[in-house]
C-alpha cells in the first residue's frame, strides 16, 4: 500500500501531471486582480470623485494655457517665429556637440584634459 501511495506522489510530481493541473486551472473563471468596487460601492465614488478633480483640473490648465496664448498674441508674437527658434536652437545644439566631440578627440590626442583645452581656446566651462 505504501508503494502505491509513493507512486502516486511521484505521478504527482511529473511535468505532464504539471500540465493536467494548470489545464485545469485555466478553465476557471477568470478573476481580475483589479478590483473596482467595494461591497459598499465606496471606491467606486472614489475613483470617479478623482477622476472629476483631474478633468477641473485640466480645465483650469487649459484656460491658463489659452490665456497665455493669447496674451503672446497681442504682443505680437507669431507660432511660426517659435517654430523656426525652436529648429534653430536645435540646429545651435547639434553644431556645439561636434564641437564638444571635436575637442574631446583633440585633448585625447594631445594627452591633456578638456578642461585645460577650455583654457587655451578661451572657452567658457559654463556653456
Amino acid at each position: 500500500m505504501k508503494n502505491n501511495e509513493v507512486m502516486t506522489n511521484t505521478l504527482n510530481k511529473t511535468p505532464i501531471s504539471r500540465i493536467q493541473q494548470s489545464s485545469r486551472r485555466s478553465r476557471q473563471a477568470f478573476k481580475s486582480p483589479v478590483q473596482n468596487v467595494v461591497s459598499d460601492g465606496s471606491l467606486m465614488v472614489d475613483e470617479k470623485q478623482s477622476v472629476l478633480v483631474e478633468i477641473k483640473t485640466l480645465e483650469e490648465r487649459e484656460k491658463n494655457v489659452t490665456a497665455q496664448i493669447n496674451q503672446l498674441c497681442e504682443e505680437g508674437l507669431k507660432e511660426e517665429e517659435l517654430v523656426i527658434h525652436i529648429e534653430k536652437l536645435h540646429e545651435y545644439n547639434e553644431i556645439k556637440d561636434i564641437g564638444l566631440v571635436l575637442i574631446g578627440r583633440i585633448a585625447l590626442q594631445q594627452g591633456v584634459t578638456t578642461k585645460q583645452l577650455y583654457g587655451r581656446f578661451h572657452l567658457n566651462l559654463d556653456d
